[in-house]
């Protein structure tokens, strides 16, 4: 849609019509950005919006709500924004507070009288600023025992949380991001105000800013007119229809790219609940004093200068964004229903700089120390050019396979892998692939990190070593010594070998001897192979849910119990051992 449309677009919604001199912004570089995905062919839906002195003056967008049959996205096509419905959580929370039906200080059982959490007092702050010290809600389903592409209820959420009798610090200690404070918060909401979250929301904000399009389903079989479907990578290279989370408070918000503007349009110039408003963007802090710049579900921070209100949300099939610039009137709103179609991020900021050009800071040069990197798996498995035609027998390549400990306690376990190497980090997934290059050794991609085996005096492989070259740094040296393997048989296996129970998951696992080894089994997941760490009892897994697991031993050496962690947020949770089921 040309910039002229969208306004008339937006004018013809009711949102009015930009200010003199806005319809000149420079907005070419988003029309290039949608105008790709268009012509690119069949594509998973993707839109944004950008709000400026009060009027949504640009909005668009492309691809396909629909890819089986062919329904086109238009800027009425509702998407799952994610971890953006956080915000509005805390918004619901600032109303009741602001009616005196809820204080921050609260004690959260006030509401929730079942939650256990052996008695640790967590306040509604503590929840809505992440510094509750809950465990994160996606990895403790995991650990009890949902797989992926499994259907998640909000009823389901909250029964495992208020289970919890455990905490991974002090609450007010410290903040870590996760996405059960804000069911249990959604709870509160419900059982306050006597509505479900999804009907008090309803009237209680949508309607009232006129959000005609945007609503919390509350069910994974709601139907939802004019949504996007979610979608990711197929292994042909196409897309497969995927899934959303639509457990509410954390998540489960869909909307309109449009609705999403009268939102942030909202939080610039509040038109109802002024306070309320005000309330979820303050600050907080910790016990220490620290400041925190997470407000009640939304972040502060800047860009380039300027200061910032601003959300991110991300799932299996859906990524989306929302900034705000409140000393400039000025928000952008994106969302896209497959990663790595368009990232709203990045498109978010290319909104700014067109129309707020002159007033950010210039772009500073990136000095020599090290930048975050995201490590895709599409880089990750793109060989160099140098490594076309390098052919390793593969006798050497069983014969470097093998563990490798570093000084800080990392073991590497290094396999062949389709006439290469791979290595796995403590024995976990994913697998890392190495691609052989010339002048010997290996190369890990895109980072170009070099592996190279050195031998002892017998000739036999006993060291790994990992030359990392960051840009502008010197290269660093890290060096592995081959540690032999530690196979079990049913004497060594006799301790851990058993059955063990969580009482906050209600879940059992099986430890057994398999052909390969210890295994950690459970009834919906594969056989989960241990991996020795040579530290006592702590074992890496060789699965894409689970972690880690170590094990605690009763008087007689034998295990008493395990602690498992996750590998969504490293999500920990305690499982006792206990007699065989029916034995």
């Amino acid at each position: 849609m040309p910039l002229r449309w969208a306004l008339a677009a937006v004018a013809a919604a009711g949102l009015g019509t930009p200010l003199d001199g806005v319809a000149q912004a420079p907005t070419q570089a988003l029309d290039s950005v949608f105008d790709a995905v268009d012509v690119a062919g069949a594509l998973p839906a993707v839109a944004m919006a950008v709000v400026h002195r009060g009027h949504v003056v640009y909005q668009r967008a492309a691809g396909f709500a629909d890819l089986e049959r062919r329904v086109r996205a238009t800027t009425d096509t509702r998407f799952d924004w994610a971890s953006v419905a956080k915000q509005f959580t805390g918004f619901a929370l600032a109303q009741l507070v602001e009616e005196g039906l809820v204080s921050p200080s609260d004690d959260a059982r006030r509401f929730l009288p079942e939650l256990d959490l052996s008695g640790a007092r967590v306040t509604v702050d503590h929840l809505l600023r992440h510094t509750s010290g809950l465990e994160d809600v996606d990895g403790l389903l995991t650990l009890a025992g949902w797989a992926p592409g499994d259907l998640v209820y909000d009823r389901d959420v909250v029964d495992v949380l208020l289970r919890q009798q455990h905490l991974r610090w002090v609450p007010g200690d410290q903040e870590g991001y996760g996405n059960g404070g804000y069911a249990l918060l959604a709870e509160i909401v419900a059982r306050v105000s006597g509505k479900s979250f999804a009907v008090y929301t309803d009237s209680a904000i949508f309607r009232r800013l006129g959000m005609e399009r945007t609503s919390f389903p509350g069910s994974p079989h709601a139907l939802v007119p004019d949504r996007a479907l979610p979608y990711v990578k197929a292994p042909d290279g196409g897309f497969e229809l995927s899934r959303v989370d639509s457990y509410v408070g954390a998540g489960g918000l869909v909307g309109t790219v449009g609705d999403m503007a009268r939102w942030a349009n909202h939080l610039l110039r509040p038109a109802v609940d002024a306070e309320a408003t005000a309330r979820i963007q303050e600050p907080g802090r910790l016990n220490s004093g620290e400041e925190i710049r997470y407000g009640w579900g939304i972040g502060t921070g800047s860009y380039r200068g300027l200061a910032t209100l601003s959300h991110g949300g991300s799932g299996v099939a859906t990524e989306t964004y929302m900034v705000v610039f409140p000393g400039h009137d000025f928000a952008v709103v994106a969302a896209s229903a497959s990663p790595g179609i368009v990232n709203p991020v990045k498109v978010a900021h290319m909104a700014a700089e067109a129309f707020l050009g002159d007033l950010l800071e210039p772009v500073r040069p990136e000095g020599p120390g090290p930048r975050m990197i995201l490590l895709t798996d599409s880089m990750l498995s793109t060989p160099p050019a140098e490594s076309e035609g390098v052919v390793v027998p593969a006798a050497l390549l069983a014969e470097v396979a093998g563990r490798y400990r570093f000084e800080d306690g990392t073991l590497l376990v290094v396999r062949p892998e389709g006439g290469r190497l791979a290595y796995a980090r403590n024995g976990g997934l994913p697998t890392i692939p190495l691609f052989p290059v010339p002048e010997g050794g290996f190369v890990m991609m895109p980072l170009r990190d070099r592996y190279t085996f050195e031998r002892d005096a017998d000739g036999g492989v006993a060291r790994l070593v990992v030359e990392r070259r960051l840009p502008g740094r010197e290269p660093t040296r890290e060096v592995g010594e081959r540690v032999p393997a530690a196979p079990f048989d049913a004497v060594s296996a006799a301790p851990y070998v058993g059955w063990y129970y969580s009482d906050e998951l209600r879940a059992v696992y099986e430890v057994a001897l398999g052909a390969e080894g210890l295994e950690l089994r459970h009834a919906k997941h594969r056989a989960m192979p241990l991996v020795p760490l040579g530290t006592g009892a702590d074992f890496g897994v060789a699965a894409r849910l689970v972690r880690g697991v170590s094990f605690s031993r009763g008087p007689d050496g034998t295990a008493a119990g395990m602690e498992l962690r996750a590998l969504s947020w490293d999500a920990r949770s305690y499982f006792r051992r206990i007699a065989a089921p029916g034995g």
